[in-house]
């Protein structure tokens, strides 16, 4: 074999280990619209009566305002997609926390699924979507 031949073999070479190789299988990647970061900040409620809610999350504490009226202040706590809330709002007082499973799609931030003793808070937060201001 002539010196050529030898450098086109050893050229040729790696390339057909390359193609040789199967291929890898690609990697699952999670949906674009899935977060494990509680989105804080302002959403809309637009309740079945016409109120409309504005409720801030921000910093592990709420406020929620109807109409433009303080209705609830409170605190949450968030581990993965788990939320649990409490708050002083008239209809909930002292009845303890909330849990709750969230899911953001990026525009809107629903509430599943609970442990709750207050049931208006329970009914608003699965009842609804949270709809980024």
């Amino acid at each position: 074999m002539n010196r050529f031949a030898v450098g086109l073999l050893l050229a040729a070479l790696p390339i057909a280990v390359v193609a040789q190789q199967p291929a890898k299988p690609p990697q699952a990647q999670p949906p674009a619209s899935s977060t494990t970061t509680f989105p804080a900040g302002t959403y809309v409620v637009r309740m079945q009566d016409g109120s409309v809610l504005e409720v801030t999350f921000a910093s592990g504490t709420y406020n929620a305002l109807s109409d433009g009226q303080p209705v609830a202040a409170g605190k949450y706590t968030t581990k993965g997609n788990q939320i649990v809330v409490s708050d002083n709002s008239q209809d909930c007082g002292n009845s303890g926390e909330g849990t709750y499973t969230w899911a953001f799609d990026g525009t809107a931030l629903t509430f599943k699924g609970s442990q709750d003793a207050c049931d208006t808070r329970l009914g608003i937060m699965t009842g609804y979507s949270f709809v980024k201001k």
